[in-house]
């Protein structure tokens, strides 16, 4: 899955949770979609306080740091996608072998 156009929704709140607890800054975050090796989860996850479906993708930053990332899509305006990423970490050792296996 390749993301062509994509418009990505960051607040400050958002941003400094991905950065203090995973150290995952927001534009390394956007290159896991803007990269063609990844792998989005079939299975969408609820939330208790949200009406809105969350998928998780699996790949890899420009640097090759492999990252497991939570996001909701937004909508679509045109040909573009909106998404919001709402956590990310980098993938543990099984994670990157499932996701080897999977791109």
């Amino acid at each position: 899955m390749h993301f062509a156009e994509i418009h990505f929704e960051w607040d400050e709140r958002n941003e400094r949770h991905l950065w203090e607890r995973h150290q995952v800054a927001a534009d390394e975050a956007e290159e896991v979609f803007c990269n063609p090796n990844v792998v989005r989860s079939a299975a969408r996850m609820g939330h208790p306080h949200s009406t809105e479906a969350r998928y998780h993708i699996f790949g890899r930053s420009d640097a090759e740091r492999p990252l497991f990332l939570i996001f909701i899509f937004r909508g679509r305006i045109g040909p573009v996608t909106s998404v919001r990423v709402f956590s990310g970490r980098t993938m543990d050792k099984d994670e990157v072998a499932w996701f080897e296996d999977h791109i």
